[in-house]
């Protein structure tokens, strides 16, 4: 999209869409999640190359959990030039800001 002179969209389209039991995208693996980091860390370097700023909502470049006894006790979020901790999870902490 960063690249075309122009986008065109159709007003209220309607789909049907049917679970596939059978379908990869239904699938969680190992390797679907390495995937998804890689193309993630992609559009951050590419968004950083031609200084565009992302949204931060979701856009998580990295999560880091840590557990005791199986519950998260601290969750640390890294994002562009942003890092968040969070206890459990939910409570955001800190929030560091950093200059590169």
């Amino acid at each position: 999209m960063y690249y075309m002179g122009d986008l065109v969209t159709v007003p209220k389209v309607f789909y049907y869409y049917r679970q596939n039991p059978a379908s990869t995208v239904a699938s969680s693996s190992p390797k679907h999640h390495e995937d998804f980091r890689i193309a993630k860390k992609e559009l951050f370097d590419f968004a950083k190359e031609k200084n565009i700023t992302l949204k931060q909502n979701r856009m998580w470049l990295k999560k880091v959990y840590f557990k005791l006894f199986g519950l998260p006790i601290l969750k640390v979020c890294y994002y562009n030039q942003i890092i968040k901790c969070k206890l459990f999870g939910l409570i955001t902490f800190l929030t560091v800001y950093v200059k590169k």
